[in-house]
């Protein structure tokens, strides 16, 4: 006969009184609580192990009560009692009590509110980033930074505290103990991370929590979860519609510098995002030094003076016109492929990214092509480049390192545009089996 479970009546039911559930998480269930024996009634929270028979759940909730315990910081809530030192006694029903946090958690502050200010994000995002750097200094990677378990107590911007440390990992007390399989997935839905993913062994990268404090300073100023570092049209979070939409009310300047710092802190690759804490920080504070409206415009005699200088410029009125044309061309490219991916159907999208104007080369490329959306390996991926070479104009496609000519034709007076769309579909069409 197995041995049966110690309860709650035998173990904290003795001291602690449950007055109501706050949360139900993955890892426990967490209750309002407070100690039976105190007059003052202060208030704590008490969270119980879910799944009590589950060693990995008992090993981590060891881990979670070990940092609580290690952890003093004015933003991590206080350790006030545990019986995990049982963990390995699978009879035990293991608890946590710990000081209670009044207020909101990011999620609900953030959900039920209008967006914050600029100014606002940076507050708590510096703060949430003062606890991490602690934590990292401590050689604890915290591993689930997500809207849930931030409190903001009180609800008062300035008080930032970091909760939940089920999945943290010490480095200078752990050795993993196998808690994480290699097929395992760590870190949470708010945004996925490659380096916690089931490919990867070790999953032990503090590099991990920046990315997911840059996530969550994307979502307070937005009020969209980012999900992932790239969606399936090669965007990162800044760069998806909606967001674009919503930070474009942001002065210009302060714009450009946040878009800086989300272009590194969403890296595909974690060696080319933020490699410490202190480096996104000194990113953040430094776009509260931008000045927030653009420079004046300049005066009317000196821009009619840069106009006549311009136009009295033959290079550069030639190299303006090849790029008009080179913009015409694109313009049509990118239609062309758009009426194909409808003809296609809604499981199909355009995909996208300029590659810019060569002005010393007389060269300009765009990457257009189509993906299945249902299977995102499939896909037409094309770099189109038009060039100027002597009195023609050539426009190829190449993927794969395979060159294919386009169309060829004199570039003075270029007005052969039933032609370019031809050979466009043409060579969609050749390929089009790639796409299943």
């Amino acid at each position: 006969m197995g041995i049966d479970l110690i309860t709650k009546d035998q173990i904290w039911g003795k001291k602690w009184l449950q007055l109501k559930k706050i949360d139900s998480g993955g890892q426990g269930y967490t209750y309002l609580s407070k100690n039976i024996d105190n007059s003052e009634q202060n208030l704590y929270v008490l969270k119980i192990l879910k799944d009590q028979k589950n060693p990995e759940r008992r090993k981590r909730m060891f881990r979670e009560v070990s940092a609580y315990k290690t952890l003093k910081h004015s933003g991590i809530p206080k350790f006030i009692g545990s019986n995990v030192d049982d963990f390995e006694k699978n009879n035990i029903e293991l608890f946590l009590i710990a000081e209670y946090i009044p207020g909101d958690n990011l999620e609900k502050y953030i959900r039920t509110r209008e967006r914050l200010e600029l100014n606002d994000a940076i507050k708590i995002i510096l703060k949430l980033l003062e606890i991490v750097e602690f934590c990292h200094n401590n050689d604890t990677i915290h591993r689930d930074i997500k809207p849930d378990n931030i409190i903001l107590k009180n609800n008062n911007l300035n008080k930032v505290f970091l909760v939940d440390f089920g999945l943290s990992f010490n480095k200078s007390s752990d050795a993993e103990e196998n808690l994480s399989t290699t097929s395992q997935q760590l870190g949470n839905r708010f945004l996925y991370l490659p380096e916690l993913s089931g490919y990867e062994r070790k999953k032990q990268d503090a590099r991990a929590d920046i990315t997911q404090c840059c996530g969550i300073f994307f979502y307070i100023l937005t009020k969209q979860i980012p999900r992932s570092l790239l969606d399936q049209l090669e965007n990162k979070p800044h760069q998806r519609v909606k967001a674009q939409n919503i930070l474009s009310a942001l002065p210009p300047k302060k714009r450009e510098k946040l878009f800086k710092i989300f272009d590194i802190g969403f890296e595909q690759h974690i060696d080319r995002r933020f490699q410490s804490v202190e480096s996104l920080k000194k990113s953040i504070k430094d776009l509260l030094n931008v000045e927030g409206t653009k420079s004046t415009d300049p005066s009317p005699q000196k821009l009619n003076n840069f106009l006549q200088k311009a136009h009295n410029n033959l290079d550069f009125q030639k190299k303006s016109e090849i790029k008009i044309l080179f913009d015409k061309i694109d313009e049509a490219t990118r239609q062309t492929v758009e009426r194909i991916t409808a003809e296609l159907g809604k499981s199909f999208a355009r995909t996208q990214s300029g590659l810019g104007f060569d002005m010393a080369l007389l060269t300009q490329g765009d990457k257009v092509g189509i993906i299945n959306q249902i299977y995102p390996n499939k896909e037409i991926k094309p770099i189109f480049r038009y060039s100027i070479t002597g009195s023609e104009i050539v426009i190829t496609a190449t993927e794969d390192d395979q060159e294919v000519e386009i169309l060829r034709a004199p570039y003075s007076g270029f007005n052969l545009w039933d032609d370019l769309r031809v050979e466009i579909e043409r060579y969609f069409h050749e390929r089009i089996d790639r796409l299943l």
